[in-house]
């Protein structure tokens, strides 16, 4: 039996495509559209590039900025009901109001609803009706099983109807052949998050100025977008910070550049206070590059025994594990080994297996 999904692929252009949901979703479609038991079409804006294998089917969105997901939240519905599917599949936050079909929805994290910041205030809202659209998806995926723990605690979706599909890594990230490839100066660790409440970026750029104050020649490199909005406020946090010449903006960079930041890097470090799964973690062990990370939300589940996981929010042992492997190749050596080790863990087929499985019981029940 070939099942004909839906996939509603928003997220393959405009800003989605520079985040994580752009990238979880072009890495599972990849695998998914060479089954030959499933037929995959995804609504996506004229001239917004989808994998081999899947079939666009374009749609038409024009307002601007802030507007444009009240848009998508309206159209979204009348688009699903023109075009013929067994299922529909929402894998980003953009449940539908309305669904004419069985649909398998993907939730990434839950992140506004359990972290006390002032800057979630209107996210909190706007969660609240995506919550409840979520209760009303067929299937529930998630990418870890900690956003799983959480959305039945926090929307109160059915245990029987959530499922976890651990993410994958990219091909292309890969452990450098040239084992001096780290041998840079000046050496750098690594981060890479797109700027939000919960990334810890102050607790970052404190790392770069305490490894100053060890006496270390360490940079600190930050990836990830910065939207013009946020521009302001990531400036003041680095001019505010210690040793602020240290530390380097880069903003989005392509992926064969992001793979060399990471084969190059002494260290990833993830300052987060929530994650729900945290790509950059795992496509870093992929490059066999030593991660410390606090321990907190999915990152304890992600980074396991592959990185080093201090006490959330312990800033100084933050900083103190970063100084200890960046002073010791040979701690370094076996951080990456384990880190590689640790990555074989999430494979985008895997992935899509799992996704497979949850279209077929879904089409099955109809």
């Amino acid at each position: 039996m070939t099942v004909r999904v839906l996939v509603d692929g928003r997220s393959l252009g405009g800003a989605g495509a520079y985040r994580g949901f752009g990238r979880y979703l072009r890495g599972v479609l990849r695998p998914l559209s060479t089954r030959p038991d499933l037929e995959i079409v995804a609504l996506v804006q004229p001239g917004v590039e989808v994998p081999d294998g899947v079939a666009g089917i374009p749609v038409r969105r024009w307002a601007p900025g802030r507007f444009a997901d009240t848009e998508h939240d309206l159209r979204l519905p009348f688009d699903i009901r023109r075009h013929r599917s067994d299922l529909f599949h929402s894998p980003g936050h953009d449940a539908p109001r309305r669904c004419d079909r069985p649909w398998v929805q993907t939730l990434h994290d839950v992140i506004p609803l359990v972290l006390d910041h002032s800057d979630f205030e209107g996210e909190r809202r706007r969660w609240q009706k995506f919550g409840e659209r979520v209760r009303h998806a067929t299937l529930v995926l998630t990418d870890s099983q900690h956003v799983a723990d959480e959305g039945i605690r926090t929307l109160g979706l059915d245990p029987k109807r959530v499922h976890v599909a651990h993410l994958g890594v990219d091909r292309q990230f890969v452990a450098p052949t040239d084992g001096a490839a780290r041998d840079i100066d000046p050496p750098y660790v690594l981060l890479v998050a797109e700027y939000g409440p919960n990334k810890g970026y102050d607790d970052a750029f404190a790392v770069a100025g305490g490894l100053a104050d060890k006496g270390l020649s360490h940079r600190l490199k930050v990836v990830g977008r910065l939207a013009p909005w946020v521009q302001p406020t990531v400036e003041r946090l680095r001019q505010s910070a210690s040793h602020s010449e240290r530390i380097e903006l880069l903003g989005w960079v392509p992926d064969d550049e992001l793979v060399s930041l990471y084969q190059q890097a002494t260290s990833l470090i993830v300052t987060s206070r929530a994650e729900g799964f945290c790509l950059p973690a795992v496509e870093a062990m992929a490059c066999a590059t030593p991660v410390i990370a606090y321990s907190n939300s999915a990152l304890t589940e992600v980074v396991a025994d592959g990185g080093e996981l201090v006490p959330d929010g312990d800033l100084a042992a933050l900083i103190d594990a970063v100084a200890a492997l960046a002073v010791d190749p040979l701690r370094r050596a076996d951080a990456g080994e384990r880190a590689l080790q640790r990555s074989a863990a999430f494979d985008w087929e895997r992935c899509a297996d799992l996704h497979a499985e949850v279209y077929h019981a879904v089409a099955a029940d109809t």
